[in-house]
């Protein structure tokens, strides 16, 4: 049974995420709403476009399927558990794909209701 240190923990590392995806949600939400008021002004279309939509909240919700699917720890062919390389880098890259797609979404509902 997961005792009260844990529960820190878990909610440490939360924080931690939701204070590194801020930056990258400002940062998105702000290209999202330029890009969906311009393209509502010029064609009347509220849309952020597929590209934009794609590289903006597409390819990070790809991303974080792979790590979920993958697995931050990937045992060693030896059978003995390894420090993976890897995981650290998809650690690091998890907040980001969090605020990117955070982002986009909240800069096309706010650029759609104006």
């Amino acid at each position: 049974m997961p005792g009260l240190a844990d529960m820190l923990s878990v909610l440490a590392t939360l924080a931690l995420y939701g204070m590194l995806a801020i930056p990258f949600a400002v940062w998105t939400g702000r290209s999202a709403y330029g890009r969906v008021r311009s393209n509502r002004e010029a064609s009347g279309r509220a849309g952020l476009g597929r590209w934009p939509a794609f590289w903006l909240a597409g390819f990070p919700a790809c991303l974080l399927a792979y790590f979920a699917l993958r697995g931050f720890d990937v045992p060693n062919p030896t059978g003995r558990q390894a420090a993976d390389e890897w995981g650290q880098v998809y650690f690091l890259l998890v907040p980001p794909c969090i605020g990117m797609i955070m982002g986009c979404v909240l800069g096309w509902i706010l650029a759609c209701r104006r």
